[in-house]
């Protein structure tokens, strides 16, 4: 059987690379049989793409093929140990760049997340805005680098083929609290409460699973323990039901997940 994973970390040492090294728990499996690869996405839930293999021996793999290392949508990344023989395979969990959490830390994001589902949380779809990849054939425009049309069912008005990537299921509930002054936004924005993951960033959707009524994010404030984020403040605008994003689909093993009937924007 292949070993198991011990740890994955991902380190940036330039503003252009990641570094993503891996660790395994001995078992007495060949080393010479086993193969690494390394796969990248902008979200935890893909869709994944394979980034390069690591050296025969090594276990560690640097990514220079990063758009901005430093920007604000994280990298996640999951490494895949095979069999040279292709006698099976085992992934990493995802893993991203970002500072180790303490106890505390841990013990607040877990508290944080049985609140938010105790206190009637609405099961909540995330689309994280795509930000690098395949432009979109239709509409993109190299010159300017942007998307022409709004309403692209190609890229959704992104620039970017698909628009979103594989939408994250995240408790969510509203809040009475407005962000401060300093995020530019109107004091009566619905602001709706997160859990740490994943970090949400302005032209993103949140997605009500019962009523299918969508959100687009104008502002995120990250409430944080020693640099660690235990949760996001969220100031959203109710997307128009005509609009393009709309007709984005929401995949079945989701939609399976959706529990009782809750207004998100109810005070």
């Amino acid at each position: 059987m292949l070993p198991e994973f011990r740890a994955v970390t991902v380190r940036n040492p330039s503003h252009d690379s990641m570094v993503v090294r891996w660790s395994v728990v001995p078992n007495g499996y060949p080393s010479d049989k086993l193969a690494f690869e390394v796969l990248r996405s902008q979200g935890p839930s893909g869709p994944w793409e394979v980034v390069g293999e690591a050296e025969v021996g090594a276990f560690h793999y640097t990514d220079y093929d990063v758009v901005d290392a430093s920007s604000y949508r994280r990298y996640y990344y999951i490494v895949r140990m095979a069999d040279t023989e292709g006698k099976g395979y085992r992934d990493s969990k995802p893993t991203h760049l970002g500072h180790d959490p303490d106890n505390v830390s841990l013990g607040m994001v877990r508290k944080k997340n049985v609140f938010l589902k105790a206190r009637s949380g609405v099961p909540a779809a995330v689309l994280l805005k795509k930000t690098w990849g395949s432009k979109c054939s239709r509409c993109y425009d190299a010159v300017r680098k942007l998307a022409t049309d709004a309403n692209c069912r190609e890229c959704y008005g992104t620039g970017y083929t698909g628009g979103y990537l594989t939408p994250v299921l995240v408790p969510c509930l509203a809040a009475r609290e407005s962000l401060g002054a300093a995020q530019g936004l109107n004091p009566g924005s619905t602001v709706f409460e997160i859990g740490n993951e994943p970090l949400l960033v302005p032209g993103d959707i949140i997605v009500d699973q019962v009523r299918n009524v969508r959100y687009r994010v104008e502002g995120v404030e990250l409430r944080t323990h020693r640099m660690y984020v235990v949760c996001q403040m969220v100031a959203v605008t109710r997307i128009d039901e005509n609009d393009v994003v709309y007709s984005l689909q929401i995949p079945e093993t989701l939609e399976s997940q959706r529990g009782q009937s809750h207004d998100m924007t109810r005070n």
